[in-house]
């Protein structure tokens, strides 16, 4: 470069000229080696992109940069890039002059008339038909130069990928919904399982089955529920059990006590018949004692009601003692001490009078004299008290024990003994309730019954009409 703004070379360079006019950077189009000054330039074909460098204040042009691209690089470079995008691209400027495109031979000319936008706006994305195929267009414009690259890219391809996308989700949503579908069963079969294992045993159980079991295995609330229904029907069974054990000997008592009752009618008409006999005959001691007897008979074997009132059991003991008392020639004091609240409470039948000869035969075995029977009846902490004292012989320790355990064997009264006595009472009114003896040698014996207080109905004796 000359002072004066000459430009030498040895290669022949269009447009510098317009360089030195313009003082801008300029892309020279592609060059083609040539021969000058009689010497070869052996060079490849490039694109050259020149550069002036000018004065500071006198903006005098001082040089030229000049850089020179391998043409062949620049295609190989978009020819790459297009092979692996598989789509279609050109470099053109705004007048349409393609530098190079790809795929080679491929004429753009129709293209590039045919949307003609693409080469004045800055920027284009847009769909159309190329060459007869939907594709979708896109223009973007190089900022050191008037150069677009423009993409072709077929509209299937890019929805390809899109369906493949799309079938790879309906792939998973499928899998994901069968997954879904088979934890559902599942959890179905976790919860519905135990529910109809407990629902078979309940209508086994309806039908009568008490030995239907569960087995549910699981620590959850099912298996907790399973433990508590096996544990529940072992409670019932047993219970149920003892229910049945209890009746049964319920009805052997009862059973017993039919037995005793032998022909009563027969029995009835023959003591009446010496009671008015000994009327007759003024002979009042045996008529009074018939008539207890015959009181005493109807109140034990002449009712079916295993219970009746403590009024009627106090009355039966009283014909009792009447009769007892020409046996021993009164020689005992007997007395009643009864709370009025008390009389009409239910009790069991033909316990009191037991409990009463056992303080007369077994009391009177050292005593001479002096021998008192008194009955005490009271209400407190909501039971009913009923208690037999004697100032008789008594009983040590051990035979105490033995009475209250129900091993005892030497008490009994026309084969009822206080087992029995205590054994029916339980029977009739709980475990918590029975009789109970106290006593000290040579002092004398108590025996405490004590009962629920239960109000009880009067019970009006069956008069019998005998015949002789």
């Amino acid at each position: 470069i000359t002072p004066d703004s000459v430009a030498y070379s040895t290669s022949p360079r269009d447009g510098w000229d317009t360089i030195r006019s313009t003082y801008a950077p300029y892309w020279q189009e592609v060059q083609i080696p040539n021969r000058h000054g009689g010497f070869w330039m052996t060079r490849s074909i490039s694109i050259s992109y020149i550069c002036p460098i000018y004065r500071d204040r006198t903006r005098s042009l001082r040089g030229l940069i000049v850089m020179d691209i391998s043409y062949d690089y620049l295609r190989e470079m978009f020819m790459i890039s297009a092979i692996q995008l598989n789509e279609k691209v050109l470099v053109a400027d705004s007048t349409g002059n393609t530098l190079f495109g790809y795929p080679h031979f491929t004429s753009f000319e129709p293209f590039l008339k045919q949307y003609p936008e693409i080469l004045s706006a800055e920027s284009v994305q847009k769909e159309g038909k190329v060459y007869g195929i939907d594709s979708i267009i896109v223009s973007e414009k190089l900022k050191l130069a008037d150069w677009r690259i423009i993409r072709i890219i077929q509209t299937e391809r890019v929805t390809y990928q899109t369906r493949r996308v799309i079938d790879t989700l309906k792939i998973v949503g499928v899998l994901l919904l069968l997954a879904c579908l088979a934890y559902s069963f599942r959890m179905t079969q976790i919860i519905t399982r135990p529910v109809k294992i407990l629902s078979d045993a309940c209508s086994q159980a309806e039908q009568g089955n008490l030995n239907v079991r569960v087995n549910i295995s699981s620590r959850d609330e099912f298996g907790k529920l399973g433990k508590t229904f096996n544990m529940m029907f072992s409670q019932l069974q047993r219970h149920l059990e003892t229910e049945l054990a209890e009746q049964k000997r319920k009805s052997e008592m009862q059973f017993h006590i039919l037995q005793a009752q032998i022909n009563p009618h027969f029995l009835y008409n023959t003591l009446d018949s010496i009671r008015w006999l000994a009327v007759l005959k003024n002979i009042g001691s045996i008529a009074e004692m018939c008539g207890s007897l015959i009181s005493l008979l109807k109140y034990n074997l002449n009712s079916s009601d295993p219970t009746s009132t403590l009024q009627e059991e106090l009355d039966s003991v009283k014909n009792y003692i009447t009769i007892q008392k020409f046996r021993y020639s009164d020689n005992f004091e007997f007395s009643i001490r009864a709370a009025p609240e008390t009389l009409s409470c239910e009790t069991v039948r033909f316990i009191l009078q037991p409990l009463v000869e056992n303080s007369i035969v077994h009391g009177f075995e050292d005593v001479s004299e002096g021998y008192s029977i008194r009955i005490k009846t009271y209400l407190a902490g909501g039971l009913l008290h009923i208690k037999v004292i004697d100032n008789g012989a008594g009983m040590d320790p051990q035979q105490i024990t033995e009475l209250n355990s129900d091993r005892q064997t030497r008490y009994r009264f026309n084969r009822i003994g206080v087992a029995n006595i205590r054994e029916r009472i339980r029977l009739y009114f709980g475990k918590q309730y029975g009789v109970f003896y106290k006593s000290k040698p040579h002092v004398g014996t108590v025996a405490h019954v004590i009962l629920p207080i239960l109000p009880g109905e009067e019970k009006a004796e069956e008069k019998e009409e005998g015949t002789e």
